[in-house]
């Protein structure tokens, strides 16, 4: 069976980033190359697109450019920032299909803000044990994704597939957690990323914007830490996680860490590439080093793509 050709192009408030490569059967996912590019502030903004022109007339450059060469005949697939995406975790019994689809019809009128029939609904089951399902739910603007899937059929003639961040994380915390859990904290100088679970369960949260302003003695990271385990606790019912695992491209915090002090058996580790379990390939190395806050859901991604 042939490689599978695949591109995945990653949309953030401050940079776009094109990852192209091959899945092939039984080797998982290998880059073949990768492109970098700083969007201006008001291209896009909390997820929303700002400046549909200029959004527009930088992917058509990267279209014209060397990079998309590796783009022709591929699958392209977008990944959106999950501030679009309204989400919880549940945990429920074992149901009928009809009586499932009513108990997240209720769930769905909860999460939403705007009218039901403006979002598009969907669910995944995480696991499912001899007595309770647990699932994810989530609910995106209808308005919004025709916006990306117009944009990306009027650019590249073809959009494959939308994915959403915390939905490439998901497989490197199952990853990284072997059974026991993570908590998995970001610090970028464009904000701040933590996700939180074990098999089951997630817990996702951001805070962007704080233009690398963290504390050097991480002080602030503590309050993520925090929020994390309040809502384990409170939401779903879940013990404290304890491995904290902490991946940092903020220009403001390179060089040596030094950690708040933790209680109830906390303990920090510092997450570096060659933790993530990825094939090797000759631009792996240099992706992994890249300053990006898509670089961990992209390694999600790889993990994903190499089941």
């Amino acid at each position: 069976m042939p490689a599978e050709k695949l591109s995945y192009l990653f949309l953030g408030s401050e940079e776009l980033l094109l990852l192209s490569g091959f899945k092939k059967p039984g080797k998982g996912f290998e880059i073949s190359c990768f492109v970098q590019k700083e969007l201006p502030s008001h291209i896009i903004s909390e997820g929303m697109i700002g400046d549909e022109k200029l959004l527009k007339e930088l992917l058509l450059e990267l279209k014209e450019s060397d990079s998309y060469g590796p783009l022709q005949k591929r699958k392209i697939i977008l990944v959106l920032p999950d501030c679009l995406v309204d989400s919880k975790f549940l945990q429920v019994p074992h149901l009928s299909k009809k009586e499932l689809s009513n108990y997240l019809d209720v769930e769905a009128e909860r999460l939403v803000s705007d009218q039901l029939s403006d979002s598009i609904i969907d669910y995944s089951v995480l696991a499912s044990r001899q007595r309770v399902l647990n699932l994810h739910l989530a609910a995106v603007s209808r308005a919004v994704i025709a916006a990306y899937q117009e944009l990306m059929w009027e650019v590249f003639s073809r959009c494959h597939g939308i994915t959403f961040r915390g939905d490439l994380i998901w497989p490197l915390i199952i990853d990284l957690s072997q059974s026991e859990g993570v908590i998995l904290l970001e610090s970028h100088d464009s904000g701040i990323y933590i996700a939180a679970g074990r098999e089951g369960f997630m817990y996702l949260y951001r805070e962007e914007n704080t233009g690398g302003e963290l504390s050097p003695e991480y002080d602030d990271l503590l309050e993520f830490v925090k929020k994390a385990d309040s809502y384990l606790q409170q939401e779903l019912n879940q013990p404290p996680i304890t491995k904290i695992y902490h991946w940092n491209t903020g220009k403001n915090l390179a060089g040596s860490f030094t950690y708040p002090r933790l209680e109830n058996g906390h303990s920090w580790h510092e997450l570096r590439g060659e933790k993530l379990k990825l094939k090797q390939c000759e631009k792996m190395d240099e992706f992994l080093h890249t300053r990006s806050p898509h670089i961990l859901p992209a390694a999600g991604m790889m993990l994903y793509e190499s089941l």
